[in-house]
This record gives C-alpha cells, sequence and structure tokens, in this order.
C-alpha cells in the first residue's frame, strides 16, 4: 500500500455502507452520490485503489432497479482516486 493512500481509509469507512456520500474532489468540484464499485492496482508497497466507480444520487434509484432486475442502463461515472480531496457521510 502507498504511504499517503487515503483509498484504503474510504474503502474501510465509506464503501458497502448504504449511505449517500459527499466527495469533495481536489479541482474544487463537489459530487454526491454512492461508491459502488473499484479498480486496483499493486506497486512495490502493495495494493492500492486507482479508481471509483460512482453512482450521483440523482441515479441511485435507478441503479437499485437494474441491479436489482440485472439489466444494464445506470450512468456509472469513474472518479480517479488522486482527484478525491475529502470523502464524507452527506
Amino acid at each position: 500500500m502507498k504511504s499517503n493512500d487515503y483509498s484504503h481509509e474510504i474503502l474501510d469507512t465509506f464503501f458497502e455502507t448504504g449511505k449517500v456520500l459527499k466527495i469533495s474532489l481536489k479541482n474544487g468540484s463537489v459530487v454526491t452520490g454512492m461508491l459502488v464499485g473499484f479498480f486496483h492496482g499493486e506497486d512495490p508497497d502493495g495494493p492500492y485503489i486507482d479508481r471509483w466507480n460512482f453512482i450521483s444520487e440523482g441515479h441511485l434509484k435507478e441503479y437499485e432497479r437494474t441491479v436489482a432486475m440485472n439489466e444494464p442502463g445506470t450512468e456509472i461515472v469513474e472518479i480517479l482516486q488522486r482527484d478525491i480531496e475529502k470523502v464524507e457521510f452527506k
């Protein structure tokens, strides 16, 4: 794991909680929704999370329906770990 890797704190604290999150990005924008997946990589210090799959708050009902029905169609956005400044519960 990278020495200053915030991704594992995000994974342990916020991922799979079922709660809406407020994510502040380094460019100053803020998004609300849920983290529903991630992509990881390896470096000499161990595994790390590179990107997150994110569903905006406005698409959560659609996401829940499509997952329950095993259908495609929900708009999933990727957020790069390096772009995340802060994550908190909404």
